[in-house]
């Protein structure tokens, strides 16, 4: 079984420094954003620890109960194409045991189309017919414009979810991710933001 546990208050530097590393400053909140958000019971970050005590990868998480949105997700360079990427998404997937979606780099570089390929290989599925905008993450900050990925948990099956199915209750509607999702998804980010 994979060591992945939550993050420790004294993982904190460690972590951030790994997240500084794999995002640009737009694609991820300041030192003392991320510390603040901390305090908000849908948001955790759980690691994966090297023998030697450090932190080989983490994943920032939102849960909003009927499904998770996968924020943040970084392994040590030192670290990549190894398996542990893989190995850990997975174990989050079963662990969460609940749909959940991830934002993806539009396939506009070899990098992006491998990420999104590895994704892929991992159960989900890339909403390519609608836009996303990542919400500012910093006073300031601009939108991204980036892809909605989903997942569910079975492999053999893709997550066709409608907005009552976000929302609670109803008869999906056929489609994955529709812009009322979008906006769903976006409004709870906007809701916890530190800032305003």
């Amino acid at each position: 079984m994979m060591p992945i546990e939550r993050m420790r208050p004294e993982d904190f530097d460690a972590v951030f420094r790994l997240l500084a590393r794999s995002f640009p400053a737009g694609e991820r909140r300041d030192k003392a954003g991320q510390r603040a958000l901390l305090a908000d019971s849908a948001y955790q970050i759980d690691i994966l620890r090297a023998p030697s005590g450090g932190v080989q990868a983490l994943m920032a998480s939102w849960d909003f109960g009927g499904f998770v949105f996968f924020e943040h997700f970084a392994v040590d360079p030192a670290c990549r194409n190894g398996g542990i990427g893989g190995q850990m998404l997975d174990a989050l997937l079963a662990r969460f045991d609940k749909p959940a979606c991830l934002e993806a780099e539009l396939p506009e570089t070899e990098l992006a189309a491998r990420r999104i390929g590895f994704y892929e290989r991992h159960g989900f599925t890339v909403n390519a017919d609608y836009p996303y905008f990542q919400p500012t993450l910093t006073p300031g900050g601009s939108q991204i414009l980036l892809k909605l990925a989903a997942a569910c948990l079975r492999r053999q099956q893709r997550l066709q979810i409608g907005y009552p199915f976000l929302l609670g209750g109803g008869e999906p509607v056929v489609g994955l991710l529709r812009p009322l999702h979008l906006l769903h998804i976006q409004h709870s980010l906007l809701q916890r933001q530190q800032f305003r």
